[in-house]
């Protein structure tokens, strides 16, 4: 039997308290993993994310010195 493969999903967002939010509760549903990133798309890309390709990306669209639009 197969292993069920979790659905990466990304997270990007400046506001700390919101970032942490949104990660326990992705976390805490079946199926999901959730990766963060602070501000940016740099800092996304810097981070330990070369190894997942996500599924579903959250990008705040207020970041700062980038939009998310």
């Amino acid at each position: 039997m197969h292993e069920a493969k979790e659905t990466q999903v990304a997270v990007i967002e400046d506001e700390q308290d919101l970032r942490e939010l949104i990660q326990l509760y992705v976390n805490h549903l079946s199926g999901y993993e959730c990766k963060i990133a602070d501000d940016s798309v740099e800092s996304f890309l810097k981070e330990d994310f070369s190894a997942i390709v996500p599924e579903i990306i959250l990008l705040d669209i207020g970041l700062p010195g980038i939009s998310g639009i």
